[in-house]
């Protein structure tokens, strides 16, 4: 009985490594988004709906400001959940005229993203810790 036990624990923690390695790949560390995000800090938000798709939503955060966020942010790594972002965003100087309309409550509409500049980003959920 005992030769057998030791048989299968070998596969057994092999398996268990692989399987341990593979979950651990697909979760995106906070770390590996420093270098996908940053560069659109200061670019207008279209250029990370371009690259990333549509928000999944948006919300004033301020007269003067828009949070948007992505759900299920994988960076394009697909089957990746978990993983939220959240990218603060102001009216472009060229539109400050517009700036008051800013805090709403309908959804900004898609030809609008050109006109909002990235401040900053966060993320947080298990797929991005």
């Amino acid at each position: 009985m005992r030769s057998v036990a030791l048989a299968i624990a070998p596969p057994a923690i092999a398996l268990a490594c692989i399987v341990a390695a593979g979950c651990s790949s697909l979760s995106m560390q906070a770390h590996e988004l420093v270098p996908v995000l940053d560069p659109y800090i200061g670019q207008p938000v279209s250029n990370l709906v371009d690259r990333f798709g549509p928000p999944s939503g948006d919300y004033s955060s301020s007269t003067v400001a828009t949070t948007y966020e992505w759900d299920n942010f994988s960076s394009g790594q697909p089957g990746i959940t978990g993983c939220r972002v959240l990218v603060v965003a102001h009216r472009s100087t060229q539109d400050s005229a517009a700036a008051a309309q800013a805090f709403r409550a309908e959804p900004i509409a898609p030809e609008e993203y050109a006109k909002w500049t990235i401040d900053t980003w966060s993320s947080f959920g298990s797929g991005c810790r």
